[in-house]
């Protein structure tokens, strides 16, 4: 079975693209849209290995899964990569998470892939 990764990403196309390119080289993708079923996946599921989390979100921003992240203590495995939009301020307050990078959009699934390859030990 292939490494588990939860995509978090509001646009559907592009967490769709996402997931179909990771797909293809084995990974087992989950996909969430918002942060409720974001959320909802973390609370019943083991923990993924990798988490896309972009960090707009239609129901708020998601930081607040990495707060929940952060609190559960059971995720120190996963590597959390966050891919946003908008320019990353001092109000994400990013540093204090232990991320395994932080990409600005636009960054097509290629690019994604080989930064999430990038992690993987061959």
């Amino acid at each position: 079975m292939g490494r588990q990764v939860l995509i978090v990403e509001d646009d559907r196309e592009l967490n769709w693209m996402y997931a179909l390119k990771l797909r293809k080289l084995d990974y087992v993708c989950h996909q969430a849209y918002t942060i409720e079923s974001a959320m909802d996946y973390l609370k019943s599921n083991s923990a993924p290995d990798f988490m896309v989390l972009d960090l707009e979100l239609p129901d708020g921003l998601g930081t607040q899964v990495l707060d929940y992240v952060a609190q559960q203590g059971t995720y120190d495995h996963t590597q959390i990569i966050v891919v946003s939009g908008v320019a990353f301020s001092k109000e994400h307050n990013l540093q204090k998470y232990n991320l395994a990078g932080a990409l600005i959009k636009p960054i097509t699934p290629r690019e994604l892939l080989v930064y999430i390859n990038s992690l993987t030990p061959q």
